[in-house]
């Protein structure tokens, strides 16, 4: 009998242990999936998007070695897909979505393109306070209440070729029915390689940054990366990933809070996060 109600104390602890866990889990895959974009994908041809307009995973060919994706992308239909991260502070949520496609078609054509945007959402009204958008070492911020929301997601549009992000604005018109939206919260499994979303179906898988943050050692010829933070590429052609990205030497995903006050202005307000995965990032 002893031994019962110890094993019964051992498992009512282990409940009261996990509970919180699995409660925050859910409330951070809400937020994430509540501020993912709708994204319109502009393309030169007619549908489907020709292949170098489909934002995917970076091992979309499912080997890890970056210098072929180039090479790759006739043999390997990529699915859509959106890499995410989320850093929080006491008073915000700072959501990054980042879309990578293997080819960048425009005036320097090249091997790899990443863009992004980061939401800036306050906690307690869970309004969106802003928007930034990151696009080839260019920032832009957006005032949340400017942005267009379809079915609650901010609304986006991206260019063909060099795949530059601009956001639809509240007092524009939908860009049309051609947007595609993130894959509903029961299907949102994690995605490696060709489990990801079809841009044709018009839905995204979200697939947590961290997929490729584990890999930010892999570095050398034939590798992940060339070195650090930028992928390998057969074209000799430097595309940074998203713990690279810097204003005025505050890092996108290390100070999300502080570059944003940089750029947004006069918040002085304490910063204190309670989760910063990349907090480490030299």
């Amino acid at each position: 009998m002893t031994m019962q109600r110890a094993l019964m104390t051992a498992l009512f602890l282990l409940v009261l242990l996990i509970t919180p866990v699995q409660a925050g889990a859910t409330s951070e895959t809400a937020v994430i999936l509540r501020w993912a974009p709708v994204i319109h994908q502009q393309d030169n041809d007619q549908n489907p998007l020709s292949r170098e307009n489909i934002f995917t995973v970076a091992n979309f060919d499912l080997d890890w070695r970056m210098n072929n994706n180039w090479g790759n992308l006739p043999y390997y239909p990529p699915g859509a897909a959106v890499y995410y991260s989320l850093v929080e502070s006491d008073t915000h949520y700072f959501i990054g979505y980042y879309l990578y496609y293997p080819r960048h078609i425009g005036k320097v054509q090249h091997e790899h393109d990443m863009a992004g945007v980061l939401a800036v959402v306050q906690k307690g009204s869970e309004q969106l306070e802003l928007l930034l958008t990151y696009n080839h070492n260019e920032f832009l911020k957006w005032n949340g209440s400017h942005v267009r929301l379809e079915a609650g997601h901010p609304s986006l549009v991206v260019s063909a070729g060099t795949h530059e992000i601009s956001l639809v604005k509240t007092y524009e018109a939908a860009p049309g029915p051609g947007g595609i939206f993130p894959l509903p919260p029961e299907k949102q499994v994690p995605a490696t390689g060709g489990q990801t979303g079809t841009a044709s179906s018009a839905v995204y898988r979200l697939v947590d940054l961290k997929e490729l943050w584990q890999r930010c050692n892999d570095i050398g010829q034939s590798r992940t990366f060339s070195r650090w933070g930028y992928f390998d590429s057969y074209y000799y052609f430097d595309a940074a990933v998203p713990w690279m990205w810097e204003y005025n030497r505050i890092n996108w995903l290390a100070k999300p809070a502080e570059l944003v006050r940089r750029i947004h202005g006069n918040d002085r307000q304490p910063i204190t996060y309670l989760k910063n995965p990349y907090a480490g990032i030299r």
